[in-house]
């Protein structure tokens, strides 16, 4: 577990949202972070279509959702 990141779903049926990424460390901690990730970019994605904006909004999200101790 753990490892590259990657993603992608339609937002709309003319629009695909995709995501590549990189977790650091391993094993269920790794995993949990890169869930927690994917469920709120697929979130800000669907209600912005801003890089900048859901990525901004995501960076500010994860400390308070942090998985990894």
């Amino acid at each position: 577990m753990g490892g590259d990141f990657y993603d992608f779903h339609f937002i709309d049926e003319n629009h695909l949202c995709f995501v590549i990424g990189d977790v650091s460390g391993k094993g269920v901690p790794a995993a949990l972070m890169m869930a927690v990730c994917k469920t709120l970019l697929k979130s800000k994605a669907g209600n912005d279509w801003s890089t900048a904006s859901i990525i901004t909004q995501v960076n500010i999200m994860l400390p308070r959702n942090a998985c990894i101790p």
